[in-house]
């Protein structure tokens, strides 16, 4: 691999506009490129398999916090050049995603337990599995760690009446029920869904009031083109569109080993 590129050839390749490999450099996304007599900028194989990696990441809107956090890490090793490291938050970029499949995937089946008319269960954050079992009760530490947030964020929906505790622990900390713990599940989904979070609390009010019938209503006001039934779905299908535009970075990765030169920060 030893070619030459123009900034025109680089967005012809990419399907972008010249600004945004300019851009690219500007963020700090790839190295910045040597320059002719004539001040035109030389962009190298080096530049190309960055500007591709970045292209993985940014090929799909959708993400979540963590995910960004994860591919920000990345792209900052390939900026670098640093292969070992890039292998290393390659790995630790596909993993996150899979688990945020996961996560989506669970939520959403609480989602749909939720607006299922049909329910015969009174309670729509309550596993009917777990139902029988004894009465789990989970810290704002341990809420986070499942949901891949922070401890703070939990206790924001708290103070903003999203979530109730239902006592505190040995050590005075905070407890949730499983039920709340679901019903976590599905704040974390819509505000990922782009739901606000004063939408959502009206929405929970009105189950919390007994006014079942207008949880769902509540939400379509907030966003009139949105299907709740369908929020789910699209968020487990916009993170698989993430998975599938991150396939090619483990070889990509590897090809970065066929180049010898350092890219010039």
């Amino acid at each position: 691999m030893n070619h030459i590129y123009k900034t025109s050839d680089l967005a012809k390749a990419f399907d972008v506009h010249t600004n945004t490999i300019r851009l690219y450099e500007k963020w700090r996304l790839i190295s910045k490129p040597e320059r002719t007599k004539s001040n035109y900028r030389i962009y190298t194989d080096v530049h190309y398999l960055q500007i591709s990696i970045c292209r993985c990441i940014f090929g799909h809107p959708f993400t979540t916090h963590r995910i960004r956090q994860y591919s920000r890490k990345l792209i900052s090793a390939a900026y670098d050049w640093n292969i070992p490291l890039c292998q290393e938050c390659c790995e630790n970029y596909l993993n996150v995603i899979d688990e945020e499949i996961q996560l989506a995937n669970e939520t959403a089946q609480i989602l749909k337990n939720w607006v299922d008319q049909n329910t015969q269960h009174l309670n729509p954050f309550v596993n009917p599995t777990k139902e029988t079992q004894v009465a789990l009760t989970y810290s704002r530490k341990d809420a986070a760690k499942i949901l891949h947030t922070t401890s703070e964020t939990i206790r924001n929906w708290e103070r903003n009446n999203l979530i109730h505790p239902c006592g505190t622990g040995s050590k005075n900390e905070t407890l949730f029920q499983e039920a709340e713990l679901e019903r976590m599940h599905v704040i974390y989904m819509l505000l990922q869904a782009g739901y606000s979070l004063f939408a959502i609390q009206q929405s929970l009010s009105k189950y919390d009031h007994g006014e079942k019938e207008q949880v769902i209503d509540t939400l379509k006001e907030s966003c009139s083109e949105e299907d709740i039934m369908l929020v789910g779905d699209r968020w487990v299908q916009s993170l698989e569109n993430v998975k599938l535009a991150s396939t090619p970075l483990p070889s990509l990765i590897e090809k970065m080993k066929e180049i010898n030169v350092t890219p010039k920060s």
